[in-house]
């Protein structure tokens, strides 16, 4: 989750060719400007640790003037609502310890529409772990497919994998080879 800490700046493409120094399979949110999803695979070897890797990340976006939280996991919502929810760097060791940071956050934090966090508050419902209680097909027949779509995906019932970007690389020479007649 990255925020602008300085007068307006870098675009998207920047703070997507930035990301891409720490790996080259970088996903931005359509519809949450500021969110990215960017691959850890490979790293150890450069990083170590994936605190480190995280760290190194979260500095370079720091010295660029933004504000960020980096969050390092296994699913794409229990990270993206973890991030909304924190201000700091998190690495989670395992998808459970994902799924119960998760739980913890208010659902105000969550990305609803006003209506359905009001009709979840007024049942009671605060956190997404409360949500998470109810049967997921009573809340697609009482809320439906979007509340049904946010308890599969926090629950790991149903995977949204990473969907980066392919890189755009201008062509710079044209290099033909002639092969010699025998």
């Amino acid at each position: 989750d990255i925020k602008r800490t300085q007068p307006r700046g870098p675009t998207k493409a920047q703070i997507t060719e930035l990301l891409r120094k720490f790996s080259a399979h970088v996903e931005s949110a359509a519809a949450e400007p500021g969110l990215f999803w960017v691959s850890a695979k490979g790293m150890r070897r450069l990083y170590g640790r994936p605190q480190a890797w995280c760290e190194a990340l979260h500095q370079a976006l720091t010295a660029q003037g933004w504000q960020s939280t980096v969050v390092a996991g296994f699913g794409h919502f229990p990270t993206q609502v973890v991030a909304r929810a924190a201000r700091r760097t998190i690495v989670f060791a395992d998808p459970a310890q994902e799924r119960e940071a998760a739980a913890r956050v208010p659902l105000s934090r969550c990305g609803l529409g006003v209506d359905e966090l009001e009709a979840l508050t007024q049942l009671g419902l605060k956190r997404l772990g409360d949500l998470l209680r109810l049967p997921a097909e009573g809340l697609h027949q009482r809320f439906g497919q979007r509340l049904y779509r946010l308890h599969r995906l926090t629950t790991g019932a149903l995977q949204d994998p990473l969907q980066p970007q392919a890189e755009r690389l201008a062509v710079r020479d044209w290099i033909f080879h002639e092969f010699p007649e025998s």
